[in-house]
Formats: C-alpha cells, sequence, structure tokens
C-alpha cells in the first residue's frame, strides 16, 4: 500500500469584510476601555467595502474603521433576551455579550450554550 501524502498546511485566509454591509445598518464597534463592544449605525463605506464611517450611539461621535472589525447588531424594541444565545439573530461575540449582560441586569442568570 502506498503511505499517504499530506497536504502542507495554508495560513488562515484574511478576516474580509462583513459582506453586506451598508447605510444605516445596525452594529456593534471595538469598545474602548471597560467596554468590549459599543453600539453604532454605519454611516457609509467606501467602494471596496474596506472602511466604514460609523457613528457610535452612546456619544454620537463619528469614528472611521476597518469593516471587518464591524459586527452585525439586531435590536429588539420591547428589550427582550434570549435564554438561548444560539437563538440570536446574529451570533456573534459582541451579540452574545450583550445578551449576557442584559439577562444578568434582570436577574435572568441562566442561558443556555
Amino acid at each position: 500500500a502506498r503511505p499517504r501524502r499530506h497536504r502542507p498546511l495554508r495560513a488562515a485566509p484574511r478576516r474580509r469584510a462583513m459582506v453586506g454591509i451598508g447605510a444605516n445598518d445596525l452594529v456593534y464597534v471595538p469598545g474602548t476601555g471597560a467596554a468590549a463592544f459599543a453600539a453604532a449605525r454605519v454611516l457609509s463605506v467606501d467602494r471596496a467595502g474596506a472602511k466604514a464611517e460609523v457613528e457610535l450611539e452612546a456619544s454620537g461621535a463619528i469614528q472611521s474603521l476597518p469593516a471587518s472589525s464591524l459586527r452585525p447588531r439586531f435590536v429588539r424594541e420591547n428589550g427582550a433576551t434570549s435564554q438561548d444565545n444560539t437563538f440570536l439573530a446574529h451570533l456573534n461575540d459582541a451579540a452574545i455579550l450583550e445578551n449576557l449582560q442584559r439577562r444578568h441586569a434582570q436577574d435572568d442568570i441562566y442561558t443556555y450554550t
């Protein structure tokens, strides 16, 4: 029997910009200080989709960031949370963190996944 040939390991692909991002989309951006992420709204995206200009919800400040650093965000008007993180509209680190923080504030500390 022939020995199997192993393929050489390849470098991980570069992280691409979020697909379908556009003006007025709700996103999370990397936070500063104690906050891991901050809520923002996309104002514009360059033609290549590499950079986005966003407005932070808390302060109204405008930042220009790499589009790859943005996370999609979904807001429930009634402030409801999800008891199972896999049911979140966008399953990303920022959405999970926000759901857990809101559940903790409501004294609903038990969350699946």
